[in-house]
């Protein structure tokens, strides 16, 4: 199996990306108690389903 081609362009690093993460949101997902996690990923979820079927072709 072929590896992929490396790229040559100006990318970051993907460690050095990983440095200049926020993690504002992060900070709050831990502070969200499992009902609340539960309830902001529906939300999230059905978000994503709106958004994918305002996009498709078929509506």
């Amino acid at each position: 199996m072929k590896e992929p081609a490396r790229s040559t362009s100006d990318e970051p690093a993907p460690d050095s990306a990983a440095a200049e993460v926020d993690t504002t949101l992060l900070d709050w997902y831990r502070e969200l108690s499992l009902v609340e996690r539960l309830r902001a990923a529906s939300r999230a979820a059905a978000t994503l389903d709106r958004l994918a079927h305002a996009a498709s072709k078929n509506r």
